[in-house]
C-alpha cells in the first residue's frame, strides 16, 4: 500500500514537470518512478515477511519500540499461544515489568509460566503482587490456586478459585473449574471435584486437560471404568499425552483388564522414554501378566530415572520375593520404608522378608510394629491379616505364611 502511495504521487509528480519540461520530465520522472517502485517493493516484502505470525509480528514491534513495555509483553503472549518454549515469554514479561512494575497482565503470566516450571513459590510471589495491584484480577486468582495446589495447599487455593470464578461472571472459566476439581480431589471431595471437571469440558469439550483430569479423579475416587471414557477422548484430542496413556493404563488395570493397560503403558513409553512412573506401572503389570524378568528390567529402569520412587522398590520387592531372592527384597522394602515410614503393608512385608532371610527375631518386631501402624489407621483387615499371619510364624516359623498384597501402584 505504501509503494502504490508513493507511485501515485510520482506520477502526479510527473505530469506537473512534463507540463512545465516536456522534453526532459518523461524521462527524469520515468526513471524515479521505476527507481522508487523497485526501492518500495522490497520494503514492503520485508514488511510482509514480518508479518507472517503473531510472534513475527510483536518480534518486529520489539525492534522497532524496545522501549515499550506492551510490545514485549504482547510477544510474551504470543510464544505462549504458539507453544514456544517458555524461557523466551518468561524474558519478555521480565523485560515489560522492568519498564512498567505495575503491569499486572505480565505478572500473571510470569506467575502462570514459573508454576508451570515447577518454581511454584516464585510463581506465587508475582502473583500476590498482581493482586496487591489489581485485588480484583481473575486471572492472578485462577493462576495464584494452580500454583498453590503444586505446593500443597489446597484449601488456600480453593478460596482464590472461588474467588475468580465470582469475578467476571460472564466469562467461561473452564481452567478455574479445571482448578478446582484438583484442588477439591485433594481435600477429599472427589463429588464436588467431578462435579467441577465436568463444567470445565462443558464449557471447553475439546479440552483435553479437563478430560484427563476427570479421568484421573474418577479412577483415584474407586470409579475406574466410568475413567477409561475421559481418559480415551483426552488422547484422542492430544495423541502425544503420554501421562494421559499411563492413566489410561491405571483406569484399565483397576478394571481387571491388565493387557490393555500394558498395551497403554507401553504407549506412553514410546512418547516419553525417560517416564519413571510408566515404567514402574509397565513392570508391576508384566509381573502380573507372569513376565518376572521384563518387570524387573523396566522397576529398575524407573529407579534409575528416579531413585525415591516407593513404589517401584516396592513392585521390585514383590517380585524377587516370588524369586526366592528375600535378602534383595529385604533392601528394597526398606527403602519403600524410608519413603512411606507410616505405611503399614509395606513394613508387614518387610518383616515377611526377614522371616524368609531367618532373622526370626527382626521378622517379629517389624510385623508388630506393622500391626501397631494398620489398627491405628483403622485397617481392620490388613490388622486381621497380620495378627493371623504372625500367630502362624510364632507357631511354626519354618512353614512361614505370605501374606503381600498387592503390588502398590
Amino acid at each position: 500500500p505504501l509503494a502504490g502511495i508513493v507511485t501515485l504521487a510520482i506520477l502526479g509528480g510527473y505530469r506537473l514537470l512534463s507540463a512545465r519540461w516536456p522534453s526532459t520530465g518523461a524521462r527524469l520522472c520515468a526513471a524515479s518512478v521505476l527507481t522508487v517502485v523497485l526501492a518500495f517493493s522490497v520494503m514492503t516484502l520485508h514488511r510482509l515477511a514480518a508479518y507472517e505470525s503473531p510472534v513475527t509480528i510483536w518480534r518486529d514491534a520489539v525492534l522497532h519500540q524496545p522501549d515499550d513495555p506492551m510490545a514485549h509483553y504482547n510477544l510474551g503472549v504470543a510464544l505462549v499461544d504458539a507453544g514456544e518454549p517458555p524461557r523466551e515469554a518468561m524474558t519478555q514479561f521480565e523485560y515489560a515489568l522492568r519498564l512498567d512494575p505495575q503491569h499486572t497482565g505480565a505478572l500473571d503470566n510470569l506467575g502462570m509460566l514459573l508454576n508451570r516450571r515447577g518454581r511454584s513459590r516464585e510463581a506465587v510471589t508475582q502473583l500476590e503482587r498482581a493482586l496487591t495491584i489489581e485485588p480484583d484480577d481473575a486471572v492472578a486468582h485462577n493462576n495464584l490456586g494452580a500454583a498453590l495446589i503444586a505446593l500443597g495447599r489446597p484449601q488456600d487455593a480453593i478460596d482464590h478459585l472461588n474467588q475468580a470464578l465470582v469475578l467476571k461472571p460472564d466469562e467461561p472459566k473452564s481452567k478455574v473449574h479445571l482448578n478446582l476439581g484438583w484442588a477439591l480431589m485433594d481435600t477429599g471431595r472427589a463429588d464436588d471435584a467431578i462435579a467441577h471437571l465436568e463444567q470445565a469440558i462443558r464449557l471447553q469439550p475439546d479440552d483435553a486437560d479437563a478430560h484427563y483430569s476427570l479421568g484421573v479423579v474418577l479412577s483415584n475416587a474407586g470409579r475406574p471404568a466410568d475413567a477409561v471414557g475421559p481418559l480415551q477422548e483426552a488422547v484422542r484430542l492430544k495423541p502425544a499425552d503420554a501421562e494421559a496413556y499411563n492413566a489410561l493404563g491405571s483406569a484399565s488395570l483397576r478394571t481387571g483388564n491388565s493387557q490393555k493397560a500394558a498395551e497403554y503403558y507401553e504407549r506412553a513409553l514410546q512418547l516419553k522414554p525417560d517416564y519413571p512412573d510408566a515404567h514402574n506401572n509397565l513392570g508391576a503389570v508384566l509381573l502380573q501378566l507372569g513376565r518376572p524378568q521384563d518387570a524387573i528390567e523396566h522397576l529398575e529402569r524407573a529407579l534409575r530415572l528416579k531413585p525415591d520412587n516407593a513404589n517401584a522398590h516396592y513392585n521390585l520387592a514383590s517380585i524377587l520375593m516370588d524369586m526366592g531372592r528375600p535378602r534383595e527384597a529385604r533392601e528394597h522394602f526398606q527403602q519403600a520404608l524410608r519413603l512411606n515410614p507410616g505405611d503399614a503393608r509395606i513394613r508387614f512385608n518387610c518383616a515377611i522378608a526377614y522371616a524368609r532371610s531367618d532373622e526370626a527375631s527382626e521378622a517379629v518386631a517389624m510385623a508388630k510394629d506393622a500391626l501397631a501402624l494398620a489398627r491405628s489407621h483403622g485397617d481392620v483387615a490388613l490388622g486381621d491379616e497380620i495378627e493371623a499371619w504372625l500367630t502362624s510364624f510364632r507357631a511354626a516359623p519354618a512353614d512361614d505364611v505370605r501374606a503381600r498384597g498387592r503390588p502398590s501402584r
